[in-house]
Parts: structure tokens; sequence; C-alpha cells
């Protein structure tokens, strides 16, 4: 069907402009003139296209949303109708592909539609976590609150990943690097010193064989060792992306020397923050839990909510399974406990969060000044390894030539 951008006016006298999808101008009419509106124009409008072939593939970033709920929060505690915000954020938004969803939100919503409902049908924008709020707001009647509480949500959020691939990068270099020069060593400069070392007669060190063998395996099997790496990769996706082995993986993240103690305390930050959000805005305990295990992005805590909301649904209380479960810390459930007896659990989790946020950043600093040193030795150990293997039998070389 047709897109047509109207104008029109309400039983007030006040304008209003949108779009929708119908078949004509006159079916037009008479849908607005049901939604209490009198058509002043209308004209067929023109779609705007992407030329990003991957535009399909692509979803609507975090900071977008932040400031699409702060702008709405805004406007909507101005007064301004939620139609009339959405026009507004259509009108600014640069994005092609946000655009898009804001436009197919407002016409869904002039539709008949709750915002909420109109969210459900953006996945590529709009979390389970994020609509279920939304619900929640209308409900209370309190949107703009709730869109102002998301924005923060989602700037935390957005703030503890850019923290830890913060933390993630300079090792990930450092190990980029280290992989880059060894292999140009080993199958680069290595080979040039066995030429050498075969014509002068003299008997190789062991260190030195075993490095020259290294390197000539690497020469000779390099597709292999390529196809080898490629189909492990792949390999481990395949098994890490879902099921059993996505949980073990997942828990295996917390045991991991030095990066595991970090990666938890954002798990349980993150845990703590979307429940303690939920139940604040009235969303109901066991719909909270089953939004947390979908949103919480680690499958090993998805199974320990899972296991609390079983134990709610029978009459238990939360901070039981908490402790149960072995991967939280004490201070955790007990805090949850104090919580639950004083009614103060949303409290406590905020308050859980905030710590663990803190805690986050504390991490962050130690490992930095920790890893820097360990990559440098590792590194310098490795190299120190092949110069020396190649020394050995050049000193053997100035003896005899002596």
């Amino acid at each position: 069907m047709p897109i047509y951008k109207y104008k029109a006016r309400d039983r007030d006298g006040l304008a209003i402009t949108g779009e929708l999808d119908i078949e004509n101008q006159d079916i037009l009419a008479r849908k607005l003139d049901e939604m209490g509106y009198i058509l002043i124009s209308a004209e067929e409008a023109e779609e705007e296209k992407s030329n990003d072939i991957f535009a399909k593939f692509k979803k609507v970033k975090s900071k977008q949303l932040v400031e699409f709920s702060v702008q709405m929060s805004t406007l909507i505690d101005a007064g301004i109708t939620l139609v009339g915000a959405l026009e507004v954020m259509e009108d600014q938004q640069e994005d092609i592909l946000f655009k898009k969803i804001i436009r197919n939100i407002r016409k869904d919503i002039l539709a008949g539609i709750t915002f909420s409902q109109a969210l459900e049908k953006e996945p590529k924008a709009f979390s389970k976590f994020y609509c279920s709020m939304i619900k929640a707001g209308e409900a209370s009647g309190q949107l703009d609150m709730i869109l102002n509480n998301l924005a923060k949500f989602l700037e935390n959020e957005e703030s503890n990943k850019s923290k830890v691939k913060a933390a993630l990068v300079y090792p990930a270099t450092m190990l980029f690097v280290s992989i880059a020069v060894v292999i140009f060593l080993m199958t680069q400069i290595l080979p040039k010193f066995e030429m050498i070392f075969s014509g002068s007669g003299i008997e190789l060190p062991l260190p030195t064989k075993i490095v020259l063998g290294i390197s000539r395996f690497m020469q000779d099997y390099w597709m292999y060792l390529l196809g080898g790496t490629i189909a492990l990769i792949v390999g481990f996706v395949v098994y890490t992306k879902d099921g059993k082995g996505r949980y073990y993986f997942d828990k295996f993240k917390f045991k991991i020397p030095i990066f595991g103690v970090l990666i938890k305390k954002v798990a349980i930050s993150r845990f703590s923050r979307t429940l303690g959000i939920l139940i604040g805005s009235s969303v109901p305990i066991l719909n909270s839990l089953e939004i947390v295990k979908d949103t919480v992005g680690n499958m090993a805590v998805a199974v320990v909510v899972e296991n609390i909301k079983n134990t709610v649904r029978e009459g238990g209380i939360i901070s039981e399974q908490i402790e149960l479960s072995g991967l939280f810390p004490i201070m955790v459930s007990k805090m949850v406990s104090v919580g639950e007896a004083s009614g103060t659990l949303e409290g406590m989790l905020l308050k859980v969060a905030d710590f663990y946020d803190d805690e986050v950043e504390i991490e962050i600093k130690a490992l930095t000044s920790v890893i820097e040193p360990i990559m440098i030795v590792a590194m310098g150990l490795i190299i120190g390894v092949i110069v020396l293997s190649v020394m050995l039998p050049m000193f053997d070389m100035m003896k005899l030539a002596k």
C-alpha cells in the first residue's frame, strides 16, 4: 500500500501531521475521521532508501536509544502527545534505519495499537526489557519517568561495556602484534639463518634445532595450520552459540585468570540493576525474572535466574536461591535478603549494582597496571628464545673462525 503524508486538525482545531499506509485518500479521510481528526491535505510520500547493502543486518546503536529515550521523556513531560513527540523524533533523526523504525511506530500508534506493542514489532531497536518498561509506564501513567529511567539504564550499560572493551583492547592488540612478529621471524628471518648454518658444518645446539624445526613446519604446513585454526574457531563458535556449550563457556568465563573477576562483576551488576529497575517500575516479579533471564547476556547467570523464578513461583525467596547457586558472592544474597525482609528489594538491588559498578572501575584500573608488564615480559621471552637460538650457533661459528 502507498504511504500518504497528511495534514489534519483535531476537534479543537489543533494541527497534526503524519503518515499512514492506506489504499487511497478517501479511505485516509474516513480513517482520520474515526480517530477524531479532519483531513486538510494529503500526498503520497516517497520512502527513503538506504544504499547500504548491509542495512538489513544493522541494529540501532545504544547511543541512539539513549538520545531517543531522553528526548521522548522531555517532550512527553512538556505536554506533547505521544504521536507528536514521535513526529519530532522522526524529523530530526538522521539515521535512515532508526528514522524508518520511528515512522513505523508512529503509524502503528495511529492505527490503534499501544506504544509498547508498536515497540515490540521493532526488535532491531527495542529489547524485551525496554518494551516491558514502556508497558509498565503506560499502565502507571508515568511514561516520561520510565523513559528517563531507561535512558539512565542504557547509559550505565554502555559505560560498563566501554570500560570492559577498553580493558581488553590493549592486551588483544599486544597479543596480535606478538603473534605477527613471531610468524614473521619464523617464516622470513630464520630460514635465511638456516642456510648460513647448513653451510658452516657446525653442530647446532638443541634450542636452535627445535626452533628451526618449528620454522620448517610452519613453512611446509602453513595451509594446514591456517585451515586447522579456522576450523577450531568455527567449531568453537558453533559449540558455544547455544545449549550446553554456551552454558559451560559462560561459566568458564568467570574462572579466566585476571579477566574472570571483571566479567563476573559486570554480570552481577547487570543482573541486579535490570531486576531492580523492573521491580521498581511495577513489573510483576515473575515477568521481571523472565526478562532478566533473556537479557542478562550470560547463560550461567540465566540458569540461576530460571531457578530463582521457579523458587518464587513456589513461594520461596530470591535470596535463598542466589545463595544456593554459588555463583554470586555472599554479600549479594545477604543484601537481597535484607531487601526482601524490609520491603526495599528494589533499593537493595540498585545498591548492589552501584557497588559492583564501582568495583568494575577499580578492577579495570588494576588490570591496566598488571597486564602491560605481563604482556611485555611474555613477548620478550618468546622473541628472546628465537634470538638466542640464532646467536648460539653464531658464537660457535666465530670460535671456528679463530
